[in-house]
């Protein structure tokens, strides 16, 4: 298995994230109403049924949970093996869990409530970007 890794799939709900990743952005929506933050996004607050704000946050988090990927399971991350995956919540957006590759890690430093900051990195094979994780 070799080759260049899927692509995300962009929809009308999830545009406004992958916009702001373009720009280096990290913006999740928020249901203002609610006072909650909710990911992944839908076309309307799950909890009031009114427009999100999508909002800004800050590019730090904490390790939620994690697995360490010792096989591929998909083109384009054979050279990265093994890697971990992450659940990371924003130190901003409480309740949020986005998953992400943790970068420069076997797994072997990584840990359940690890400080991490986020890194907006080109995604090969395409014109998107994405979140990774980096140990802090």
């Amino acid at each position: 298995m070799s080759g260049l890794p899927p692509q995300p799939a962009a929809d009308p709900d999830s545009a406004p994230f992958w916009e702001a990743l373009k720009i280096g952005e990290l913006r999740l929506p928020f249901g203002a109403t609610a006072g909650r933050w909710q990911f992944p996004p839908l076309e309307r607050c799950r909890f009031t049924g009114e427009p999100f704000e999508w909002r800004r946050v800050a590019l730090r988090g904490r390790v939620h949970s994690f697995i360490v990927q010792h096989r591929p399971i998909t083109a384009g991350f054979e050279d990265l093996l093994p890697y971990p995956i992450a659940l990371v919540e924003p130190d901003d957006a409480p309740g949020v869990r986005l998953p992400m590759r943790i970068a420069a890690s076997h797994g072997e430093d990584v840990h359940v409530g690890a400080a991490v900051t986020i890194e907006i990195v080109p995604h090969t094979g395409g014109n998107y970007r994405v979140p990774v994780a980096c140990l802090a």
